[in-house]
């Protein structure tokens, strides 16, 4: 058993798997943060922090 260097285009199939898979979990961390920023500014942000934690 030998060990042998992955070629580009072997490495490109699964790092396009990993990016469908990390985009949406960052969409949607982006998403959370910037709905407790937007709504923090407009209200009472202790509230609406309260509020998150209970759903």
């Amino acid at each position: 058993m030998s060990f042998r260097l992955p070629k580009f285009s072997e490495i490109k199939l699964h790092l396009v798997g990993a990016l469908k898979l990390f985009i949406p979990l960052l969409a949607i961390q982006v998403y959370v943060v910037l709905d407790k920023t937007m709504v923090g500014l407009l209200t009472d942000e202790s509230l609406f922090d309260d509020m998150i934690r209970v759903r």
